[in-house]
């Protein structure tokens, strides 16, 4: 069949996608448009930007194209989309940030803080939710150092045997505070 034929055939006969109804509802793929001084001067155009012709005549600056609805939607979704990337990336760092500043505002609490003369304070701020757990133990081991450097040296032993054996620091430590301070401070003076 010449091509002049199957033309004819498809624009009047009813078993072509014209004639069809699923053919009426076919999306053609049409190839972007051209860029606006193309189309006035009716050259062809290349599709880029700027294009070859619009190069040649010295205007790159000129070739513009005109976007459709479906292109400025698409456009709008990309920019909201980096603007929540930029908002992720930023709420990062500040999150960093806060959590680096809570480290150092742990360790410059729990070693200003005065442990021989109030263990509970320093028990307290280590059983806080939002303190990390490497935070707890470290405030339970300087807990602990405090009281152990003033108690008599049998609970001491009785310390240490009990970390040798594999209790954690957290609950020997527990142990120790809810001993009766007054009285291991008491017995070491």
């Amino acid at each position: 069949m010449a091509p002049r034929e199957r033309r004819a055939a498809n624009s009047t006969g009813s078993d072509g996608p014209r004639g069809s109804p699923e053919g009426s509802q076919q999306v053609k793929n049409r190839p972007s448009p051209s860029c606006i001084p193309c189309r006035r001067r009716k050259v062809k155009c290349d599709r880029t930007k700027p294009c070859r012709a619009c190069c040649s005549k010295d205007t790159p600056d000129a070739c513009q194209y005109n976007t459709n609805s479906e292109d400025r939607f698409y456009i709008s979704q990309a920019e909201i989309i980096e603007n929540l990337r930029n908002e992720v990336n930023r709420l990062r760092n500040r999150l960093a940030i806060l959590e680096r500043e809570t480290q150092s505002d742990l360790s410059v609490t729990v070693s200003e803080s005065d442990c021989a003369s109030s263990p509970a304070v320093v028990q307290n701020t280590v059983r806080g939710s939002s303190v990390p757990r490497s935070a707890t133990k470290y405030a339970a081991l300087e807990n602990m150092y405090a009281l152990l450097a003033s108690a008599p040296p049998d609970l001491v032993e009785d310390v240490i045997t009990q970390v040798r054996e594999g209790a954690s620091v957290e609950a020997v430590a527990a142990r120790v505070t809810s001993m009766d301070y007054a009285l291991v401070r008491g017995r070491s003076v």
